[in-house]
């Protein structure tokens, strides 16, 4: 499951994950835009029966909502740990997690794009994919691009680049309808 819930720390959407989440019971839970600062505590975040890991947005002001962040979910039965070396300095708004399974594994991942990325931040996130392609692995996120998939076409050069990425990397996606309003977002 993935959601992009502009601030998990609301009640009201804390209680809607829960009540999802009670029913549903997914394996993997990956949240964009959670709001959350390194002040809160985990304990704030967890959810019964799943390992929580988390990337807060750096330099957030102290008063008022949050903003950005990602948190990833992953069920207390499943082996999982915290892969630290898919860290990227100039992309850092991403959580990634390896989950035994058997006598394989697989990498998890949740990136959060903002929407006036920079050049250089980019560049940090095509690197860190490129670094998950090379494994078994599911990637969730909000990139912000602005995509049709069903016919390979971006908006504005940068999709365009997104695309080209996407296509010569051999991986494929999954949402292929509007996820808000209209437009195509990834």
């Amino acid at each position: 499951m993935y959601a992009n819930v502009r601030s998990i720390v609301s009640v009201q959407k804390r209680a809607e994950l829960e009540l999802y989440v009670n029913n549903e019971t997914p394996d993997i839970i990956g949240i964009t835009e959670s709001w959350t600062k390194p002040e809160m505590a985990d304990s704030e975040l967890a959810l019964d029966g799943y390992r929580l890991f988390r990337k807060d947005r750096e330099n957030q002001r102290p008063e008022g909502h949050g903003a950005g962040g990602v948190l990833l979910y992953v069920k207390s039965s499943f082996n999982a740990v915290e892969r630290w070396d898919m860290c990227n300095e100039t992309f850092k708004e991403s959580v990634w997690c390896e989950i035994q399974l058997k006598k394989s594994k697989m990498l998890v991942g949740v990136c959060y794009r903002v929407p006036d990325a920079t050049e250089e931040s980019d560049h940090g996130m095509y690197k860190l994919l490129e670094r998950a392609n090379k494994e078994t692995s599911l990637i969730m996120g909000d990139f912000n691009y602005h995509v049709d998939w069903e016919n390979s076409e971006g908006e504005k050069e940068h999709d365009r680049i997104f695309l080209d990425f996407i296509e010569t990397s051999f991986m494929q996606q999954h949402v292929m309808e509007p996820t808000r309003g209209r437009t195509f977002w990834t």
